[in-house]
């Protein structure tokens, strides 16, 4: 199962299948990360539904 990390700088990155460096002590850094994956992942969902759609008619 492919795993995204948002990790502290110093974290070994190998343990996860995508890494995503931040600092931890800011979270608006982490709520900026955050809120970009679930555009991103609402963005292909709705692309994804529209294109199933073309298909059936």
């Amino acid at each position: 199962i492919p795993t995204i990390f948002i990790i502290y700088t110093n974290f070994y990155p190998y343990l996860s299948y995508i890494s995503i460096p931040s600092n931890y002590y800011s979270i608006a850094s982490i709520l900026l990360i955050l809120n970009k994956l679930l555009f991103s992942i609402f963005d292909f969902r709705s692309i994804y539904i529209r294109n199933s759609l073309l298909i059936i008619r």
